[in-house]
């Protein structure tokens, strides 16, 4: 008989060690996570599934996000974590997390497991390795005949690209596009080194300040400061997270935060200087971020999202050029999905959300002073 295990500060270690080894599992669905979302103000609610052996079955980590008078949904970030050929698993995480709803008065709840629908390799014709380790295979419709519908908003990629780890230094080069590998070893040829933050009063504003310059280049909105502060705190002592930093001669160049979790480690975030472009530091940075990745003994590395395959005019297109420099496979996801619990507020939440999308759009902008 399945039960559900409520997860508490008696049993989060030995939930986090089974969940790590589980297959599509995920950092954004680990209690170190649930953490760090608290530091921001929101709720966090994990559990899983069991057997009479006690044997981990499927696991969720529910986020409450705070909507309109004292509203919220419900948002499993990369989650669920469970087998689809077990699908009572799945029913009985949906049914808990209704009762989770309904306590919270939650509009609805939103799930973008880490579950692939297709893979395709980025260069045919070179090694590719063995991604049935990274998430468990399910079809695009398995979704819709629980009742869930798909999304009006997404936080996660849909696309991305994944680096199988079990392949030699050697055959990890040898995959790359050609302009990859030339541009590592001229990286290094210039002098450019890799370092791994140690004093975060003194590396964290160097990685905010690459960001800065960064979002400005490429018109893209970064997260606040506080944001990294309280992931690198939260997940750094854990050994969870990872921020590396590319320099020459003590000039950074380049900085990435990288998280650890399960069996795959994830190129999270990135940013990068305007001087110096021409020593591809980022090129070395993520080179020497998968050698660190595979030293610990992980089996993947995720440059996380990607746009579609030959989508040129994606807002993703020119990171995704960069990305598929190193080869790989990359992996499309089953999407997200929502399911509904009050019909009435969620139209109600999705105009309103349009109508402040618009009107920000026709506040004319402020003349230069």
């Amino acid at each position: 008989m399945l039960q559900i295990l409520a997860i508490t500060a008696e049993n989060r270690i030995a939930y986090e060690d089974i969940v790590a080894g589980e297959l599509g599992s995920a950092i954004s669905q680990s209690m170190a996570w649930g953490v760090m979302q608290q530091r921001f103000g929101r709720q966090s609610r994990g559990f899983a599934v069991v057997n009479e052996q006690r044997e981990v079955l499927g696991s969720m980590l529910l986020t409450k996000h705070p909507e309109p008078a004292g509203r919220c949904f419900l948002y499993a970030s990369r989650g669920p974590i469970f087998n689809p050929k077990e699908p009572e698993v799945f029913k009985l995480m949906l049914a808990e997390a209704a009762k989770l709803a309904k306590k919270e008065r939650a509009i609805f709840l939103r799930l973008d497991p880490a579950l692939i629908i297709s893979q395709e390799p980025v260069l045919p014709g070179k090694p590719q390795g063995n991604y049935g380790e990274y998430a468990p295979p399910v079809a695009a419709d398995y979704f819709l005949s629980f009742g869930l519908k798909r999304a009006h908003a997404s936080y996660q990629p849909n696309h991305s690209i994944v680096l199988d780890l079990a392949l030699s230094e050697e055959e990890l080069l040898a995959q790359m596009k050609p302009k990859g590998r030339y541009n590592i070893k001229l990286s290094q040829q210039k002098g450019v080194t890799v370092r791994e933050a140690k004093e975060m009063s003194r590396d964290l504003p160097i990685f905010l300040d690459l960001l800065k310059t960064t979002s400005k280049r490429d018109s893209f909105q970064a997260h606040q400061g506080i944001y990294y502060k309280n992931m690198l705190e939260t997940l750094r002592p854990l050994g969870l997270a990872h921020l590396l930093i590319a320099e020459q001669r003590g000039q950074p160049l380049a900085a990435i935060i990288m998280t650890v979790y399960g069996n795959k480690a994830i190129y999270y975030y990135g940013a990068s200087a305007n001087e110096k472009r021409e020593l591809m530091a980022p090129y070395l940075l993520q080179w020497e971020a998968i050698r660190l990745a595979k030293q610990k003994g992980l089996r993947y590395y995720d440059f996380l999202g990607v746009a579609p395959q030959y989508d040129r005019y994606h807002p993703w297109a020119g990171v995704t050029d960069f990305k598929r420099k190193f080869g790989g496979t990359q992996l499309n996801f089953v999407g997200t999905f929502e399911l509904v619990y009050d019909p009435l507020w969620y139209r109600m939440m999705i105009w309103g959300k349009r109508v402040r999308k618009l009107s920000q759009k026709l506040v004319p902008a402020r003349a230069l002073q």
